[in-house]
């Protein structure tokens, strides 16, 4: 591999180029002799001759052969500087540590309270329903048959004097063949007594049912004379219904009624006030079975007997037209009133 020419050789190459381009432009200039004048007040020095400066050529020739002839310098390396013991026994600067801050007063903080455990909810059994009485009266009259607010209404006792429940049943627009006898015989049979709202046109019919009637015992109660609905009759009218059935009833029984039902069981303060201007006490009902539409003689009898209640009175029909559920009804109704110890009369003043 051809040695690489060192800095020295180029430089005396370089050299050698330059002088020959200068001698070609520049001409030879000879050596002058100078006077230097001698300073004042002492004598003069003569000058010395100076030699004419060389030309680049003249300086780059001997460069180049001392090149040609020295050998190539070899760069040897610095040695590395080898520490003292003054260095080497002292470290380097240690760099200041930030100050440390002087921790303050450390907050105290309360303790933290454990949470308590949520107690668990205590179900506490649920009462089984108790059966709630049965009221002394219904709170109110049933739709379209009853008495209008404030209207007085006879309240018979609810229990005997030695603490019986007493249950009042009724029969309306009679009397009447054949179910008047049939419910006087179940009536016998089970020794109840009721109360009979008769109308006059019956009574004056069947006077002696009418009088068979009173002689079982039973009370014979005024229900107009021609079934008339009072609230929508005159004065007149009311009075003259009222007044006739009351004498007729008491030409039939030798009794005179002391209250009177009207039909449809509605009545307002106007006719109450021309009722009780004739004596007589407005009676109405707290259960209706409503046999008078003939249902099936069950439902008529567990009709009343889900909603009797001491001091009770309930409404039925032995005129009117065929009543035979009404009859097979009574005797169910008269055996478990009997056997739950019911005590059954009949209306009093």
């Amino acid at each position: 591999m051809p040695r690489r020419a060192g800095p020295a050789v180029l430089a005396a190459a370089l050299c050698v180029v330059l002088s020959s381009c200068l001698a070609v432009v520049l001409p030879e200039r000879p050596i002058v002799a100078m006077a230097v004048p001698a300073p004042q007040g002492g004598p003069r020095r003569a000058a010395t001759a100076r030699p004419a400066p060389l030309s680049l050529t003249e300086q780059a020739a001997p460069a180049a052969s001392r090149a040609a002839t020295d050998p190539p310098a070899t760069r040897t390396p610095s040695p590395t500087p080898t520490p003292t013991a003054t260095e080497t026994a002292t470290p380097p600067p240690a760099t200041a540590a930030p100050p440390t801050p002087t921790p303050g007063p450390t907050a105290t903080l309360p303790p933290t309270a454990e949470p308590s455990p949520t107690p668990s909810p205590t179900f506490s059994p649920t009462p089984e329903p108790q059966p709630q009485p049965q009221p002394q009266c219904p709170p109110t009259a049933q739709p379209g048959r009853g008495m209008a607010p404030g209207v007085p209404r006879l309240r018979p006792p609810a229990h005997t004097a030695d603490g019986r429940p007493i249950a009042y049943l009724t029969f309306d627009d009679g009397p009447h063949e054949p179910t008047t006898p049939q419910i006087l015989d179940l009536l016998a049979r089970y020794g109840a007594r009721a109360t009979f709202f008769v109308l006059g046109q019956s009574v004056e019919r069947f006077p002696d049912l009418t009088r068979a009637i009173a002689e079982a015992g039973h009370s014979v109660q005024n229900h107009t004379a021609n079934h008339v609905r009072l609230n929508t009759a005159s004065d007149e009218v009311i009075t003259s219904e009222v007044e006739t059935a009351q004498a007729l009833i008491a030409e039939a029984t030798g009794t005179v009624p002391f209250c009177v039902r009207p039909p449809g069981g509605v009545v307002d303060i106007e006719t109450q006030e021309i009722l009780a201007g004739l004596g007589l006490e407005v009676a109405l009902w707290d259960v209706d079975p409503q046999d008078w539409r003939r249902p099936e003689a069950a439902t008529i009898a567990s009709h009343a007997l889900e909603r009797i209640f001491p001091g009770a009175i309930v409404l039925l029909h032995d005129g009117g037209g065929d009543r035979t559920q009404t009859v097979a009804a009574l005797e169910a109704i008269l055996a478990s009133l009997t056997a739950d110890g019911y005590v059954l009369e009949g209306l009093a003043p």
